[in-house]
């Protein structure tokens, strides 16, 4: 799976991103994927410029991804943006409407009849 975002898009710790229909497959069918970012990032104005240039030149150059998307095995998928609060929510209120659903469908196969002898 390739994960793709939002060119230039920054996250930080704490943030929680989204691959729609990527998750746990369950009786609701597939779920999402949630991705919960848990890094440090100093802040862009932490290092001088000349300390950028410095590190830059000490750090090994970061090869592109050689990664062939045509493959018929590379699947792209785009982070979203999610409010995990929201989705928690969505997620009981569907499950409480299968819940009720589920009650309304007959169980096994009708009555039961007496067999003659």
């Amino acid at each position: 799976m390739l994960v793709k975002s939002e060119k230039g898009n920054c996250y930080g710790h704490g943030n929680t991103q989204c691959i729609s229909d990527e998750g746990i497959m369950d009786s609701f069918g597939r779920g999402n994927l949630y991705v919960d970012f848990e890094i440090e990032f100093k802040k862009p104005d932490y290092f001088s410029e000349e300390q950028k240039r410095r590190l830059r030149s000490l750090l090994p150059k970061v090869p592109p991804l050689d990664i062939d998307r045509s493959n018929e095995d590379v699947e792209e998928v785009q982070l979203i943006e999610v409010n995990l609060e929201e989705e928690k929510e969505k997620f009981r209120a569907e499950k409480i409407k299968n819940q009720y659903d589920e009650d309304d469908q007959p169980q096994g196969g009708g009555p039961t009849q007496c067999q003659t002898q």
